[in-house]
């Protein structure tokens, strides 16, 4: 499932938090309800470590990782770079990068088999994401952003892009991630989704004022809680769009036959249903066309997925 939360007043945890399929690094110093939010869920199952990287506590935008490995940028100190190798567990490697384009959350996102990286991103440093992540890497750009970490976030499950990516862009990066894409928002409409969550293959985390649509997107696309993909968006939006056409409706008729006298609700119905010869007339109800989802093209000649 999809828990919401806050970094002291801020709804963008995706910045002060990184969280992979082996562990949770969090910000140091942070208050204590926002590190025991992820505790609560993960402890079980990952460390969650607390750290600083450059004396700042924005790590989810510095630092980038995945089950095997953890890069950091080259202003991590000798101490922070000692912690982290200490804390995590003994399989993941942790890398310091000397990268000019040093915010590696933003310019590089990675699951545990592919990582998009920003177009101008060095060749040494693509080298050293394949090497330690142990995954493809490719140049790409999401909705025609070169920060692709900001702009999109995905696990090994599925994954979510800039809200403006066209079908074909989003055919394109699907066939790459070989995961289902969805263009969607968090944080009430919120585009840059590498900062207003964190996902791994089991849960996810968005900001306080992330809606209940965004969630249901969210739990979907990620497959949390049973949820199933495009089928599930899709049932999900057209039944919160149903819910706030009907209301008016309903309210309305009810307030007609409270006035006339003559209204006898049935015992087991909540509400007064008019029928549709009573509806108000006006504009039409009109639906919005399928969401479009993004899915991976078939394997063939019997290759593994990527």
């Amino acid at each position: 499932m999809a828990t919401r939360l806050q970094f002291e007043s801020s709804n963008e945890i995706g910045v002060f938090a990184t969280l992979t399929n082996g562990y949770c690094v969090t910000a140091i110093g942070s208050s204590e309800n926002f590190n025991s939010v992820f505790e609560a869920e993960l402890a079980d199952h990952i460390p969650v470590v607390k750290t600083s990287i450059a004396g700042t506590r924005i790590i989810g935008r510095t630092i980038v990782g995945n089950r095997r490995g953890l890069l950091v940028p080259n202003t991590c100190t000798d101490q922070e770079l000692q912690h982290l190798r200490n804390s995590l567990p003994d399989g993941v490697v942790v890398q310091r990068v000397e990268e000019r384009l040093s915010a590696l959350g933003n310019v590089v996102a990675a699951n545990d088999h592919v990582a998009l990286v920003h177009t101008d991103l060095d060749r040494e440093t693509e080298d050293i994401v394949a090497d330690v992540l142990g995954v493809d890497v490719f140049r790409q750009t999401v909705a025609g952003n070169a920060l692709v970490g900001s702009y999109c976030r995905f696990s090994n499950q599925g994954g979510m892009v800039h809200p403006r990516t066209s079908v074909e862009d989003m055919e394109e990066l699907s066939a790459l991630l070989q995961v289902p894409l969805v263009a969607g928002t968090c944080n009430r409409g919120s585009d840059v989704l590498g900062a207003g969550m964190v996902v791994n293959d089991w849960s996810a985390f968005c900001g306080l004022d992330t809606t209940s649509t965004e969630i249901s997107v969210i739990e979907a696309i990620y497959k949390l809680g049973g949820a199933e993909g495009a089928g599930a968006i899709a049932g999900d939006l057209r039944a919160s769009l149903m819910d706030n056409l009907a209301w008016p409706l309903v309210h309305e008729a009810d307030q007609e036959a409270a006035g006339h006298g003559a209204a006898a609700r049935s015992p087991e119905l909540p509400c007064h249903v008019p029928d549709v010869a009573s509806r108000p007339t006006g504009r039409p109800l009109r639906f919005p066309p399928p969401l479009s989802v993004a899915h991976p093209p078939p394997i063939r000649g019997g290759g593994a997925a990527v």
